[in-house]
């Protein structure tokens, strides 16, 4: 497994990102290769991001109740998107913390509802337990009973190794 996420982290620098950019679609192409796990995959693509960004993976969850177990005949629990996994960049000082809930109506949730593989962009609030309110581009998509997203805390950075460098 080490060499498989080694592998990937190479593949990553020298040609993943130059060809199809930085991009959540990464996760789905590259765990097909040498066979990664698709978490694997998406924190060696935070661990290799330019710019600042927060790359998070969620698993839905039932939600206990408030005052103890349902009962035969009551209504079912709730269910919500947790954050399992989270892994900044290393220029991002901001952190997503483990077991965080994904609010309702949150851009996590309509990925989860897409199809798998199918990316959905748009602008969504970084998940802080804190409350604060962060809205930026974000981009998910389910895969596996997951759901995979980049929050981008900046632009992307264009990268091809056919611009000319600006100094030698």
């Amino acid at each position: 497994m080490v060499a498989s996420v080694s592998g990937v982290r190479l593949y990553f620098k020298s040609t993943a990102i130059e060809e199809s950019g930085f991009s959540i679609a990464l996760v789905k192409e590259l765990s097909n290769i040498d066979e990664a796990s698709p978490t694997a995959v998406a924190v060696q693509l935070a661990l290799c991001a330019r710019h600042k960004c927060i790359v998070a993976i969620c698993r839905m969850i039932f939600l206990p109740k408030e005052d103890g177990p349902a009962l035969l005949g009551e209504a079912a629990p709730s269910i919500a998107l947790q954050v399992t996994t989270a892994v900044s960049s290393s220029l991002t000082k901001y952190r997503i913390a483990r077991r965080s809930l994904i609010p309702k109506g949150h851009l996590f949730y309509e990925a989860y509802k897409a199809k798998e593989g199918e990316i959905v962009r748009g602008e969504a609030s970084v998940p802080f337990r804190s409350g604060h309110e962060w809205n930026v581009e974000c981009e998910a998509m389910h895969i596996g009973g997951q759901v995979f997203g980049i929050f981008h805390l900046e632009s992307v950075p264009v990268e091809s190794h056919y611009q000319l460098p600006l100094f030698s």
